[in-house]
């Protein structure tokens, strides 16, 4: 991780610099570093950058949530998940079907797969966001549910997945039936 937490640590320099230089950061700025704490796998980061947007008058997007969901989805950290969801919503941008499954994600990750197959139970079911929710990503929580020994949960997406109309990959179905 070391060459990753360099870039993350020269991309927060860089972008003190700029603003001490009286350069007005834009939605791209902070785009570049949420992203930089995504290939560093630090989430402890997000927050603080979600703030400093707020700070400075660049509102939260729905780019700007999945994210910063995507970086507490790969550090396993669903309690900075639910902060960023939290976020989101107290600035009105409403996490869609796949940002939902983001958090699903963060939610195996960090050992909650009980939460996280509540949370795809949920969206799958719902009218816009289980239409909406990528086939890939939903294809993932199953796995992520199957590894953590979630067969039941697991074997629920897959069904609602397929009502949905979306067929689980054939590693999500040679996982279960192992």
């Amino acid at each position: 991780h070391a060459p990753r937490t360099r870039s993350l640590q020269q991309a927060l320099g860089t972008y003190k610099r700029m603003c001490s230089m009286g350069v007005e950061p834009t939605e791209y700025t902070f785009r570049a570093l949420l992203t930089s704490c995504v290939n560093a796998k630090a989430p402890e980061h997000v927050q603080g950058i979600l703030q400093e947007m707020g700070l400075r008058g660049q509102p939260l997007t729905q780019r700007s949530l999945r994210t910063a969901l995507y970086a507490c989805r790969l550090a396993g950290d669903a309690q900075r998940a639910r902060g960023v969801l939290r976020e989101h919503a107290n600035a009105g941008v409403a996490p869609s079907g796949t940002d939902l499954a983001l958090f699903a994600l963060a939610l195996v990750a960090a050992g909650e797969p009980g939460a996280a197959a509540g949370v795809m139970r949920r969206v799958l079911r719902h009218p816009d966001r289980g239409a909406e929710v990528d086939t890939e990503v939903c294809d993932a929580v199953a796995l992520r549910l199957c590894e953590a020994g979630e067969w039941r949960d697991a074997l629920t997406v897959v069904y609602l997945m397929r009502a949905r109309g979306k067929a689980a990959s054939v590693v999500v179905y040679t996982q279960l039936v192992t």
